[in-house]
């Protein structure tokens, strides 16, 4: 009777055990997306003109390298942000808050997804499920 019992209650901790470790789990893969897009925000706080569309469009063809490469690597960050969350959250993130960021992230920053070959780097079905056209 008591070998019984002792298995029962063990098996009962250890699912208590594994929904513990999954929420804590799913509460960190929400906390680290959230962290990230912070930063990236904090980034147009400091530089505003990022979140302009015609900056960014025009910051693509400057001649200034300067500029250019400040405005890709911005770019590249929002896109290795948006394919990191395409691939851990799938298409459940239509349903999330970061949703409306990503939609925003990608319509702001597709001219340069779209230029110089950049969406071969990048996963087509994100493009896809961002409806994001040229």
């Amino acid at each position: 009777m008591v070998s019984w019992l002792s298995m029962i209650v063990s098996c009962l901790a250890l699912f208590t055990s594994l929904v513990t470790w999954y929420k804590m789990y799913q509460k960190r893969k929400y906390d680290v997306a959230d962290a990230i897009l912070s930063e990236l925000l904090k980034i147009t706080l400091e530089y505003p003109e990022l979140r302009d569309p015609h900056y960014c469009s025009a910051a693509i063809h400057n001649s200034d390298t300067k500029i250019r490469y400040q405005y890709e690597s911005y770019a590249i960050l929002c896109w290795n942000y948006l394919e990191t969350l395409y691939d851990t959250y799938g298409k459940g993130l239509k349903k999330s808050p970061f949703y409306g960021a990503m939609r925003d992230l990608g319509e702001r920053h597709k001219e340069w997804l779209f230029t110089n070959n950049n969406l071969s780097y990048y996963n087509a079905e994100l493009v896809k499920f961002l409806r994001i056209e040229v």
